[in-house]
């Protein structure tokens, strides 16, 4: 789901246009709740008809700001239930409700002049104000909530592309893992890779994103390729009929590192491959998935 480039790029909009809507509607919330503080208060018998009429206009602004502060806590809710079904989906911590009611915390919010409106006003004002603060401090928890989601999946992400996943060329494999009486000795040993047999020149491609950290000759294997995929991911390639690649290149995952041959000890064109896992032999067919080449 947000494994890919695109997927990263929707999520960082997504996060994007929650705390830009936040944000500025609080803001905007904020300055017109400001704006009204300092009209007279006009709120008892013998005002004018002018103050009566400006009264009423202000009530009717106010509940148009309650309604669209209404409006703006419910989307701040649906972005929270994303959050937690995003972090549900991708195997991440899920943040209790007493972490996130930490996070947003009390306000700080006052009337500079409380006296110069009246306490029905003034306390839907303090109620308007501390609301928009609690939308401002919520956005900025989600804003870091999702920061820390595209973070977690970008080293997801890398760690898959430095992980071998698939087979290092076509072909046939004619000998596993494990122990096994030697084709060349005829006694005994364990083999410490899979042979992939195919007609010699067949394509050897890097198994995962890495650095060249060897590429010459190797007794018994001849020509001979060792990638370091950082991560404690190491593997080998042998028997290759040329290099097509040096010491400090950087590879992608399915790029031509080499071509499929008989060098060294060998009775037929194959590549040997081995899967090292922090520095200790495993079997490759663990990091082979079906159907991917």
């Amino acid at each position: 789901m947000f494994r890919s480039a695109s997927g990263k790029t929707e999520l960082r909009l997504t996060r994007g246009r929650m705390f830009f809507y936040a944000t500025s509607s609080a803001m905007g919330l904020l300055a017109c709740a400001a704006s009204v503080c300092f009209l007279p208060v006009g709120e008892g018998k013998g005002v004018t008809s002018e103050l009566r009429s400006e009264l009423a206009f202000l009530n009717r602004s106010l509940d148009l700001t309650e309604r669209k502060l209404a409006d703006l806590e419910e989307e701040m809710e649906k972005r929270i239930a994303l959050d937690e079904k995003v972090r549900v989906v991708s195997d991440l911590e899920i943040i209790h409700e007493e972490v996130r009611s930490l996070g947003v915390g009390g306000t700080g919010w006052h009337l500079k002049r409380p006296d110069l409106v009246g306490p029905r006003i003034g306390n839907r004002l303090v109620s308007i104000g501390e609301r928009i603060e609690k939308l401002e401090r919520q956005a900025r928890f989600e804003q870091e909530s999702f920061e820390e989601i595209v973070d977690e999946l970008a080293q997801r992400e890398k760690l898959l592309a430095h992980t071998p996943s698939i087979m290092p060329g076509q072909g046939f494999i004619t000998s596993y893992f494990g122990w096994r009486i030697s084709p060349i000795t005829k006694r005994r040993e364990f083999h410490r890779g899979l042979d992939i047999a195919n007609l010699g020149g067949t394509p050897i491609v890097a198994t995962a994103d890495g650095k060249i950290t060897f590429a010459g000759w190797k007794n018994g294997f001849e020509r001979f390729l060792t990638l370091d995929h950082g991560y404690g991911y190491i593997t080998r390639y042998g028997h290759l009929k040329s290099i097509l690649v040096k010491v400090g290149d950087r590879v992608f995952r399915g790029q031509t590192i080499g071509l499929l041959g008989a060098s060294g000890n060998a009775t037929g064109p194959h590549v040997h491959y081995e899967v090292l896992v922090n520095r200790r032999h495993v079997n490759p067919k663990g990091y082979i998935h079906s159907g991917l080449f």
